[in-house]
């Protein structure tokens, strides 16, 4: 048996509603009986101000079908806009300067909510990332961002689906990608002008092991279950430091056993932010490399080989760094290049050589690093061209030939397109150089304002010689 209790249509605020009505069965009747029903009221309303103009605007609410804006005018809420459509209005300037909104359908409105983002900057994205860009099936990350005069923000991946009540603020929110994907956030201005930028999501795969060709030659590696990657291996007398495609460095030493047998040994292994793409820079018994990261980002880090070795390395940066850090100090040049020079009667290298570790980026940028902090940057140079190629190789320290113009000094030497070039190693003012030598010696770890000022100055190196290939 159902019975059905009518009502009529009501009048709310000057504005005509339905009623809803929900059944409900109780010992095996079925009442019809009337329920309140109202949508939910905008997350965020954002309010500008012009010397003309108010505008508004708010998050969109799924079960509202239009929604009303009160200003305050004369100390009391006026209704201003009985019916939009959309998520956004705009009104002259009168005495208000106060808004709040509701959300609407045809069984009633929602609470009304009060200007929560108060905006008076040009519309701007700060920032927008992600704490992990590589994750494994089935992880999760953070997605976050910063925003600067917008009315809404929304987010939407290269899977299809869309984030849109977000703080247009700054937020975060939790991703869980399928597969690897690109996240896009929109910042929409208060007159239909939009700034976007996107964020790469990588999703690891499952290795596939190729094995390689086994030879009648040693084969130190080939036993060994890494993904390694070829350019990055350096040898030094019995032992080998190799990365791999997966994020690792490592360290082996041959072993010989007093049976004849000879055995490889793992001395330690390192897991990196992100790859490495050149072989490590061997000096003074510590090993210098840089650390390629997803998104365009690097940082540079050095290993001191002792008994315990101690990793270090510089905070993450943006720009790209391929080539491994090269170590400027001519108190430890290789004993063979201090043999060639004794041989060939060529007089010392010049003691006011700008010493440091110097990192070239991609685009041709290059920075020298502080040998006792690895993170202070001394200064920064550019190449003097710019260049054919991005730099991917690590340059080559090289010392100027007999009965030439560089003759005895270091320089570096790179291939730029179809040309190889040579570039002389700055070399100190010769006011600053005393005061750096003494702060090497004593270790000084604060810098004067007058070498900060010098750190700031972009400087341009020589090009002392080229030749076509």
């Amino acid at each position: 048996m159902i019975f059905f209790l009518f009502h009529m249509p009501f009048k709310s605020f000057s504005q005509e509603f339905e009623q809803a009505y929900v059944p409900i069965g109780l010992d095996g009747i079925t009442l019809i009986l009337p329920i309140d029903v109202y949508p939910s009221k905008p997350v965020y309303f954002s309010v500008k101000n012009t010397s003309t103009h108010d505008f508004v605007a708010w998050s969109s609410e799924s079960t509202a079908d239009y929604y009303q804006v009160e200003a305050y005018i004369n100390g009391e809420w006026r209704l201003v806009s009985n019916k939009v459509v959309g998520t956004s209005a705009s009104f002259k300037v009168d005495s208000s300067r106060e808004y709040r909104i509701r959300s609407c359908h045809k069984y009633g409105c929602s609470e009304w909510q009060l200007n929560n983002n108060k905006v008076s900057d040009e519309l701007k994205i700060n920032a927008f990332y992600t704490d992990k860009s590589t994750l494994k099936k089935g992880e999760s990350t953070l997605l976050r961002w910063s925003v600067m005069g917008a009315a809404t923000v929304e987010i939407r991946s290269s899977e299809g689906y869309t984030f849109s009540t977000l703080n247009p603020v700054s937020g975060r929110i939790t991703i869980r990608p399928q597969r690897s994907s690109t996240f896009y956030i929109t910042a929409s201005g208060f007159s239909g002008e939009k700034k976007t930028l996107k964020v790469n999501v990588a999703l690891e795969h499952g290795l596939i092991r190729h094995d390689g060709h086994k030879t009648a030659y040693t084969q130190p590696l080939y036993e060994l279950p890494y993904d390694i990657n070829h350019k990055t291996v350096l040898t030094d007398n019995e032992d080998i430091y190799f990365g791999t495609h997966d994020g690792k460095l490592l360290h082996y030493r041959y072993k010989k056993e007093a049976a004849g047998s000879e055995q490889w040994q793992l001395i330690w292994e390192r897991t990196l932010n992100g790859i490495i793409n050149n072989p490590p820079t061997l000096h003074n018994r510590e090993l210098y490399y840089s650390v390629n990261i997803f998104g365009g980002r690097s940082q540079i880090c050095s290993v001191k080989l002792q008994q315990l070795p101690t990793h270090n390395c510089t905070s993450i940066k943006y720009g790209e760094v391929y080539a491994s850090p090269i170590v400027i100090d001519p108190d430890f040049l290789p004993q063979s290049n201090l043999s060639w020079l004794q041989k060939n009667g060529i007089t010392p290298i010049d003691s006011q050589v700008m010493r440091g570790i110097y990192v070239f980026y991609r685009d041709g940028k290059i920075e020298v690093l502080s040998q006792l902090s690895k993170s202070t940057t001394s200064r920064q140079f550019t190449l003097p061209f710019h260049p054919a190629n991005p730099i991917l190789n690590t340059p080559q320290l090289l010392i100027g030939a007999p009965n030439t113009a560089s003759e005895g000094k270091l320089q570096f030497t790179l291939i730029d397109g179809d040309r190889l070039v040579g570039l002389p190693v700055p070399v100190e003012s010769q006011g600053n150089s005393i005061v750096e030598r003494a702060q090497q010696m004593f270790r000084f770890s604060t810098q004067s304002v007058a070498s900060e000022s010098k750190a700031a100055q972009v400087q341009k190196l020589d090009e002392a010689w080229s030749a076509d290939l």
